[in-house]
């Protein structure tokens, strides 16, 4: 805050601090919520401290950010880094950007000079001439995928965490909730699955409902698909493509794809992250007299859109199901995938060399592929089996465990 022009060369200048709360129930200054102020501290600015903020690859007011764009969907980027100058002086500054595909630069370019003034931000990178008090904070990041065919808000699963509207887990009934993410579609495609990412701190038997919506409309979905998880070991966050009935989406479009559990005696969990600055994921939660209402979420949930045309779709010349184990040898934990010819439910079974299961766990559903990991902490050393059953047919594989 800028304190000058009141209190510039002024012998006794004195600092309040009031709470204000002008709507509700409070109409005048008081404790609407209990706040404190611990250490207040009055600086002369350095003349030169520019600091970016915040740095995006697309346009979360205007348009849409998202982590993984599907081939069908590429079409063009905007840089968008939000600056501030808390110098005295005004910069000079200039949009300088370059991308990157790993190691290899594949783009990069300068914007003409714009002007901050002090103690205000701007959407542009700098490049100043002045020596700043901090370069370190000039500069920032934005990662983004561009996949074969998934079209998600998540750049990966990496750093996601479980989150839940459902209620604390302690809770005698549970809120219906549901958690989806808009997606704006660039040119015609065809969507048949939705990939999810979800919490096997989920109540277990807990039947989820899949959802395919055009944004005008939330009430009436376009396509449906569920499953349910029937979990008897903990595990990690889990991924399933779901089929769907197959939709055609239309160019200019916006659609959303749901996720979420109607149930008030299960607690649904989904895997996501922090933050949603361009408002495309929505909740769908009971508002304060208890009617389901969608609203704006301030996290980015693992609901994504698929348009892999292949997806259902039997191949005579490959197996009924592929799995894929690693590592192995295992210490700590292994992961597996699994992809079905066909939509199907599956059941995935941990046995030991004695023929005891030691792990089971059973998805019904449209489910074509699946994405898991398992702690093996527990487990002694030896040899396992890995068994992947499905309505279209079984695999398994040898697991050894070595800690």
């Amino acid at each position: 805050l800028n304190i000058s022009p009141t209190a510039g060369f002024q012998a006794n200048v004195k600092v309040r601090f009031e709470f204000w709360s002008p709507t509700g129930s409070f109409t005048a200054p008081g404790c609407g919520y209990a706040w404190m102020i611990d250490d207040v501290k009055l600086v002369t600015p350095p003349d030169h401290e520019l600091l970016m903020t915040t740095l995006y690859h697309g346009d979360p007011v205007a348009d849409w950010e998202y982590g993984t764009y599907p081939l069908s969907q590429v079409d063009s980027i905007n840089v968008v880094a939000i600056v501030r100058n808390e110098g005295a002086i005004a910069q000079a500054a200039t949009v300088n950007y370059a991308i990157t595909r790993g190691a290899t630069a594949v783009n990069s370019g300068v914007s003409p000079v714009f002007t901050i003034q002090p103690f205000t931000s701007d959407t542009i990178i700098i490049s100043s001439p002045n020596t700043d008090i901090d370069p370190s904070n000039n500069t920032g990041t934005s990662d983004f995928v561009v996949s074969d065919f998934v079209y998600s808000g998540l750049p990966s699963l990496t750093g996601t965490q479980a989150w839940t509207y459902s209620g604390a887990a302690a809770a005698a009934s549970f809120s219906p909730s549901k958690i989806a993410h808009r997606y704006a579609i660039i040119n015609d495609v065809s969507v048949k699955a939705i990939d999810i990412a979800v919490s096997s701190a989920s109540t277990d038997d807990t039947d989820l409902i899949i959802e395919l919506f055009d944004d005008a409309d939330l009430a009436a979905p376009l396509a449906v698909g569920d499953f349910r998880i029937t979990a008897t070991h903990p595990t990690t966050a889990q991924y399933f493509t779901i089929l769907i009935d197959q939709q055609s989406l239309v160019a200019g479009g916006l659609y959303v794809a749901s996720m979420g559990s109607e149930a008030t005696d299960k607690r649904f969990l989904f895997y996501g992250v922090e933050g949603d600055a361009d408002n495309a994921t929505l909740v769908n939660v009971p508002d304060d007299n208890g009617i389901l209402t969608w609203f704006l979420s301030d996290l980015t949930a693992g609901v994504n859109l698929n348009f892999d045309p292949s997806v259902g779709i039997a191949d005579v010349n490959a197996p009924a199901v592929n799995m894929d184990v690693f590592p192995n040898p295992a210490n700590n934990q292994i992961s597996w995938k699994v992809k079905s010819q066909e939509a199907s439910s599956v059941t995935v079974s941990l046995v030991d060399i004695n023929g005891k299961v030691v792990f089971n766990k059973s998805i019904s559903g449209k489910v074509v592929s699946y994405q898991d990991t398992l702690s093996i902490a527990e487990f002694a050393n030896g040899v396992y089996t890995l068994q992947v059953k499905t309505n279209n047919g079984t695999t398994s594989q040898k697991v050894v465990i070595a800690h």
